[in-house]
């Protein structure tokens, strides 16, 4: 189960990061430069001028205000960004998962709840969960689904498989976060306002940094709120490689 615990992606947060501030803040960045450059030649040339060192911090000061004030805009939206996956994270748990886990764990105390872990949306679209379906066939489980109706919301299919590895009467259910789609729409979004704002669109690798990040998020408050269930087993995750099952 450590194999996919959450842990802080501090390298991924620091490349998604840098690749904003190329995007949004290098031309400022590059005039920031230019215009140090070009006081630190006047400073130094004037040596008739008193206290250049003055002039000299009262620039810097100047510089690192306009760099902080780019830092703080980039850092709202970032903020906004995971506000958003934390918000979607608090609706699977408490508007699914605790009831489903709660259900299982009544048929099959021994049971298992599964979360499926994607690398990319991409892999919750309708033919990658066929696919990854039909590799656990190929394992040898037997596979059924189970209609829940958590708390009086609509129904939602779960996905149960049992196996020649599982104890006696023990039961698994599989649920793909098919939450975690809406994160696409907030990437379409941080797109369109990036082109009205510098005319170019997100590159691939600034998508694919972005989502990686936002679905970190994600589970990392997953795991938060589910503490207590992860620690006893009762709760693990997997991902395409099809580990932990």
């Amino acid at each position: 189960m450590t194999d996919l615990q959450p842990r802080p992606s501090y390298w991924l947060y620091l490349k998604l990061l840098l690749a904003r501030f190329r995007t949004r803040g290098l031309l400022a960045g590059g005039f920031a430069v230019l215009a140090f450059g070009a006081s630190l030649f006047w400073v130094w040339s004037d040596f008739d001028k008193p206290d250049p060192w003055v002039n000299l911090f009262g620039l810097l000061s100047v510089v690192f205000a306009t760099l902080a004030a780019i830092w703080a805009s980039m850092q709202s939206r970032l903020e906004g960004d995971y506000s958003l996956c934390f918000a979607l994270a608090h609706g699977y748990v408490n508007n699914f998962a605790r009831q489903a886990l709660g259900d299982l764990l009544s048929q099959s105390p021994s049971g298992q709840f599964v979360i499926f872990r994607p690398a990319g949306l991409e892999e919750l679209d309708d033919r990658s969960v066929e696919t990854f379906k039909a590799a656990l066939l190929a394992k040898g489980y037997t596979s059924s689904v189970r209609v829940l109706q958590p708390l009086g919301k609509r129904a939602r299919d779960v996905f149960m498989i049992q196996g020649q590895r599982d104890h006696a009467g023990e039961l698994r259910y599989v649920d793909f976060p098919a939450t975690l789609l809406t994160l696409g729409s907030l990437i379409d979004y941080r797109n369109d306002q990036q082109r009205a704002s510098s005319g170019h669109d997100m590159s691939v690798t600034e998508r694919q940094l972005m989502t990686r990040s936002l679905i970190d998020g994600f589970f990392q408050e997953v795991v938060r709120l589910l503490a207590p269930q992860v620690a006893q087993g009762q709760i693990v995750f997997t991902d395409s490689r099809l580990i932990h099952l």
